[in-house]
């Protein structure tokens, strides 16, 4: 008896870079391999001849299972393999005996598909694919996306274990595929529950969560198949998680309601599969992002406890993939973090070393050094010297190098010149030593006399000395039994809920401790409200004739830039030659990945030759540049926890027109109370995240409030006193309240 044949089928456009490792991977594999070539352009064909290939033309009509089935229909063996040609089969030599001594054995074959590999080819996405059929049986692939071949009972399919399949799929590649994936399921007339899961699906891996949401609320009140259902609701609370993540953080409702989809979606999946633990690792993540880490724990413990779709030492694989390091290495690394953040160290310690052994992960390692440091503290805490320093101690990873000196030339984030600032006077002040620990490069002694330190000598500092004060600056490790005041700048600071890790918590307005005690709970009894300040001296210079046509815009372009100019285009139709003077760089916004919203910014400036664009400039030559203009138009989208932009306003005479939002209704509460500033408070006012957006009714009320201004000469009403809010008026307050004078 001879030993049956079998073909293998494959499709293929402009495949030029992935051929050669698939052909590779089958040699000798096949009695026939039948190529389909769907139009390319590159040298897919003549490489396909040169492996002997039995090569066919099909014209592309946006389906593939008709080129699917048409390469079946073309194939002359027993038996038909189907491959594409971004896969490789993975173990040719045990394909081969399989081949010859099982194949014949059932007419259809399922095998596993490594969708997804790491950067050493290990697989972390697997699941079960029909691979192998009896032509005989006349397989026919359905959905023009998606496709598949659904086996009937009566085939009896079995498992291949001794083969698989890997996928090899990269970045561009896949970029590629979503916009043709998108259009073709947007082209299909009739959607069935399984086509609309994938389209949110590919909606989703295309970005675009907030197309994607009603798509999948579509699909879930069809009759989706078990496994379908399973992943649209896991993708759907990805979506809902996209879309928190892309709100901007004033939308305070929109973001809840997100968060609420989020958890919802979750729960619906986990009532279907409880083991599955992308739910509670989602869940999880989510909690984190609210800044609630306890409430994050017992997520991530769940899925860390679920077990995975194939039992313990199979190689069988389940027909719903799996992201694998939910199972396990992710859960055990947030725990580490979180119990780290929490100060329960023990805990923290045993879930980086679990992550560690199990799964080498080197995010845990970084958590367990940290560990190991702060408990070198601890072990030697009876052995400090009390010492008169007042310690500042920044995270061991803060965004960039800082210093007083640096500051005399260089540009510095409000954060980090609040730093430099209260350092200084507070050195000024109290005649004590005080030291910054931040991360750099070599140590320095201001000409304050204020020491800039390398974060890696705080485990010596501290293991030997007990600072009269600790001020540990947007982090929440307690290095020390001295005093420590965790100083936030941040409207979250993770870790707040663990109060024992500091003895008060310094907030920067009202608003600030509100959202604090609201959003993670810290007691009253721990907040302390502080503020920000400003350096007199730096407005010290002969103003200019204020220019009653001038109006400025001071902050990051995706905070209102857009309404700003929306808002112009409306007074200059009253005021044709007002101009808007910007001074803040939106080059940086391709850091972040808004490319977009830099070139659509980009061009309303260029078409608006009212708009002077000065971009970043250094802030001693900003103020100068600005003391003429009359007008802050700052039409906010972004919750700020102080505004030292609307202290630096004031000081410059420029009348501030902005909205209640955030800690602006307390930085400029005396102004708006004295007809020094306009504040609106506006319910209608929803935000878009790109701050571009703006209801024409918030238009008419800014509009009407520039030309109130200007016809009143509202500027020259400003009295702000410099002193007041100083940051030498600042530091005098945080002397008292610690006691450190």
């Amino acid at each position: 008896m001879s030993l049956p044949t079998i073909s293998l089928a494959v499709i293929a456009k402009n495949e030029e870079k992935n051929i050669r490792r698939l052909l590779d991977s089958v040699k000798d594999c096949f009695h026939e391999i039948v190529f389909v070539d769907t139009g390319s352009t590159d040298k897919t064909k003549e490489i396909a001849q040169e492996y002997g290939c039995k090569l066919y033309d099909f014209t592309w009509v946006d389906s593939f299972c008709k080129a699917r089935n048409f390469s079946f229909s073309k194939c002359t063996s027993d038996y038909i393999m189907w491959l594409d040609l971004d896969d490789a089969l993975l173990n040719r030599e045990a394909f081969i005996q399989w081949r010859d001594n099982a194949m014949a054995l059932t007419p259809v074959w399922f095998a596993t598909y490594n969708y997804a590999l790491d950067a050493n080819g290990k697989p972390i996405i697997s699941f079960v694919r029909e691979r192998v059929f009896r032509r005989s049986l006349n397989p026919v692939w359905q959905y023009d996306i998606h496709e598949g071949i659904i086996a009937k009972p009566e085939w009896h399919p079995a498992y291949a274990v001794s083969w698989a399949v890997n996928h090899h799929r990269d970045a561009e590649d896949i970029k590629a595929d979503k916009s043709r994936n998108i259009q073709i399921i947007e082209n299909m007339v009739n959607k069935d529950a399984r086509i609309k899961f994938y389209w949110g699906k590919e909606l989703y891996e295309a970005q675009r969560p907030f197309d994607a949401l009603p798509v999948f609320d579509q699909a879930l009140k069809d009759n989706l198949e078990y496994h379908d259902r399973l992943l649209s609701y896991q993708y759907a609370a990805y979506s809902a998680m996209a879309c928190y993540d892309m709100m901007k953080d004033d939308k305070i409702e929109e973001k809840k309601s997100y968060f609420n989809k989020v958890l919802d979606y979750c729960d619906q999946g986990i009532k279907l599969e409880p083991n599955r633990a992308e739910y509670h690792v989602c869940i999880g993540d989510m909690y984190l992002k609210m800044g609630d880490l306890v409430k994050s724990v017992p997520y991530f413990s769940a899925a860390k406890n679920c077990i995975n779709h194939k039992p313990f030492g199979s190689v069988y694989e389940g027909a719903i993939y799996s992201f694998l390091n939910c199972y396990g290495e992710i859960p055990s690394l947030q725990l580490s973090k979180i119990y780290t953040h929490l100060g329960d160290l023990a805990r923290g310690k045993k879930e980086a070393l679990d992550c560690i052994q199990t799964y080498k992960n080197e995010e845990a390692k970084a958590v367990l050094a940290e560990i190991e440091r702060i408990e070198s503290l601890t072990r030697l805490e009876n052995n400090q010297n009390a010492v008169d320093d007042i310690v500042f101690s920044c995270p061991p990873h803060n965004a960039y190098e800082f210093d007083e000196e640096m500051y005399k030339t260089k540009a510095m984030g409000g954060s980090e010149t609040a730093l430099i600032q209260m350092a200084k006077f507070i050195k000024s002040k109290t005649g004590r030593p005080v030291k910054v620990f931040n991360m750099r490069s070599t140590d320095i002694v201001s000409d304050s006399g204020v020491e800039y330190i390398s974060t890696s000598k705080v485990n010596e500092y501290f293991s030997k000395n007990k600072p009269k004060a600790h001020i540990q600056w947007r982090h929440n490790i307690r290095l020390s039994n001295a005093p420590s005041y965790l100083w936030c700048h941040d409207l979250v600071t993770y870790g707040v809920e663990s109060s024992q890790n500091f003895d008060k918590i310094m907030c920067l307005s009202q608003f600030h401790k509100d959202y604090v005690q609201a959003m993670q709970g810290v007691p009253d009894s721990k907040i302390v409200v502080t503020r920000n300040g400003v350096t007199p001296e730096k407005f010290d210079f002969e103003r200019p004739i204020k220019n009653p046509n001038k109006f400025v815009y001071m902050s990051s372009p995706d905070r209102g830039l857009g309404r700003a100019m929306k808002i112009m285009d409306e007074v200059i139709k009253d005021r044709p030659f007002a101009e808007l003077h910007v001074y803040y760089g939106i080059e940086g916004l391709h850091k972040y990945g808004r490319s977009a919203l830099h070139d659509k910014l980009k061009k309303m400036m260029a078409d608006r030759p009212y708009v002077k664009y000065h971009g970043f400039t250094e802030q001693n030559k900003m103020y100068k540049e600005v003391a003429d203009a009359v007008v802050w138009l700052h039409p906010a989208t972004f919750i700020e926890s102080f505004c030292i932009t609307a202290l630096e306003m004031q000081a410059l005479n420029i009348f501030p027109i902005t909205r209640k939002l955030g800690a602006l209704r307390d930085t400029l509460k005396d102004a708006d109370n004295n007809g020094m500033a306009i504040l609106f408070d506006q319910s209608e006012d929803t935000l878009d995240q790109d701050g571009i957006e703006i209801p024409d009714s918030v238009v008419k009320d800014y509009v009407k409030a520039v030309h109130q201004v200007c016809d009143e000469r509202k500027w020259e009403n400003i009295k702000f006193d410099l002193e007041k809010h100083s940051w030498q008026t600042v530091a005098q307050e945080w002397i008292d309240f610690m006691e450190i004078s």
